[in-house]
């Protein structure tokens, strides 16, 4: 059994590091046959997808586990955490689909992916090739407590784009009025362009949210929305 969960926790390691250089460098897992390289959103969430069934996999396998994690989960999930914000991820799509529907009805969504049972529960939703979105779940409460949008840039989703962010921080940010989320958006996002590579995000707080972007030349841009430390 002690083997067993160490290769488990072994694929697990070897998934991690399929998602980093997936989203660092694809072109490593180019098709010799074909010649295709798989996007890098496909072998991050591939290899985030595995990772967490490993710890999945880790944590039944482990004796020490067994009874244990279903009450653990009932007492968390009484108490409300301070780090989510609020959603539970049927609320967010539902706000999101609000939201986005006022800038352009196309962009509605069907519901968000969840993958459950690892350390952390996830969500995602690919738009395109070049825009995607991936968030965590707050094992005390089962609501969202962070999401992160992956764009690559391309002029001709520009306005895909800017509708989802605005979208997403709408959702996640009601109390905030429409445009001054859309300012601080905007601030946020042609910052971290002008900071291209830059090593330190560009941020702003945002009510009781952080809204927080790196851009590279790598993983384009990194675009988070979590609950402000300050609160």
């Amino acid at each position: 059994m002690v083997v067993l969960i160490g290769l488990v926790g072994l694929f697990g390691l070897l998934s991690l590091v399929v998602a980093v250089v997936g989203l660092i460098a694809p072109t490593v897992f180019k098709s010799k046959k074909t010649g295709k390289v798989p996007t890098r959103w496909t072998l991050f969430m591939g290899g985030v997808g595995f990772m967490l069934l490993a710890s999945a996999l880790v944590d039944h396998l482990n004796p020490k586990n067994q009874g244990i994690e279903s009450v653990a989960t009932v007492e968390a999930n009484a108490n409300r955490s301070a780090n989510s914000m609020g959603l539970t991820v049927n609320e967010f799509h539902n706000a999101f689909n609000d939201a986005i529907g006022r800038y352009n009805k196309e962009f509605k969504t069907a519901d968000f992916e969840v993958q459950t049972g690892g350390a952390t529960d996830t969500f995602s939703h690919a738009f395109s090739e070049d825009l995607a979105m991936m968030g965590t779940i707050d094992k005390d409460d089962g609501n969202v407590d962070m999401v992160i949008l992956n764009i690559s840039p391309n002029e001709e989703q520009s306005l895909q784009i800017f509708a989802v962010l605005l979208a997403i921080t709408e959702a996640l940010n009601p109390g905030i009025s429409v445009d001054k989320n859309k300012k601080m958006v905007m601030d946020v996002f042609h910052e971290s362009v002008k900071n291209f590579d830059s090593q330190e995000p560009t941020e702003r707080e945002v009510g009781d949210l952080n809204y927080s972007a790196t851009t590279t030349r790598y993983t384009g841009m990194m675009f988070s929305i979590v609950k402000s430390s300050k609160n």
